[in-house]
């Protein structure tokens, strides 16, 4: 398939949930261009997990094949990548004036992991053809990249926004759920197809659960932060 086809086809459902989830900041939309930055970072951050993938491959155990399945899961995989799109944020969440409400922590989180999923989206289109795939991937992989890395943007917004309530923990809680709910997805989606199931009706729908509950206590306690807005 074309570069700029499979390019372009890839790149769409990460650009349209992005769009979804600016739209959930009412009083402030968060300003397009470093929405995109950070999402460009989440681009680099995929393109990092692919150069050091084939260096953490020869400590992935052969046997016994579940323990093998387990390390990529949740250590080479799940562990590296929400690591990497933690850093593609991480300054811009902690530092940049515009995050000033715990909405804005979860939308440049997503952005990253939409960026990150995007790049892998248009990786399988370029290699299969099937633009099924990338269909099948909107509400499945693609959403999963954004309820992870969106749960670690909540948490280093609130950790940032409220430095004393202490909640130096929060952020390293939140990436341990986010390792260990995109480990199980990816760990299942590994073994048995009948095990795919249970990613696809067990951990993919608690991640999208937990970020849809975060987006509305974020959003119903934005007046709070802008009591100036009608």
């Amino acid at each position: 398939m074309d570069l700029f086809l499979a390019g372009s086809l890839g790149f769409a459902p990460g650009l349209l949930w992005l769009w979804f989830l600016r739209r959930k900041d009412d009083l402030e939309p968060e300003p397009k261009r470093l929405l995109l930055a950070v999402f460009a970072l989440g681009c680099g951050s995929a393109g990092l997990a692919l150069w050091l993938r084939p260096w953490l491959e020869p400590w992935i155990p052969t046997t016994p094949q579940c323990l093998g399945y387990a390390v990529d899961a949740f250590a080479v995989t799940a562990g590296v990548e929400e690591l990497l799109k933690l850093a593609a944020f991480f300054a811009i969440a902690f530092w940049h004036r515009e995050i000033d409400e715990p909405i804005d922590g979860i939308i440049y989180g997503s952005a990253a992991g939409l960026g990150f999923a995007s790049v892998e989206n248009a990786l399988y289109l370029s290699l299969t053809d099937d633009v099924s795939v990338v269909a099948a991937r909107a509400f499945t992989a693609t959403l999963a990249h954004a309820a992870c890395s969106g749960m670690l943007g909540f948490a280093v917004a609130m950790t940032r926004l409220h430095p004393e309530r202490r909640q130096r923990h929060l952020v390293l809680g939140s990436l341990l759920l986010a390792v260990a709910l995109h480990g199980s997805y990816d760990f299942f989606l590994l073994g048995d197809a009948p095990h795919a199931w249970v990613a696809l009706l067990g951990a993919l729908p608690l991640m999208a659960v937990l970020l849809a509950l975060q987006l509305r206590w974020a959003r119903a306690r934005s007046p709070e932060y802008h009591p100036e807005t009608p």
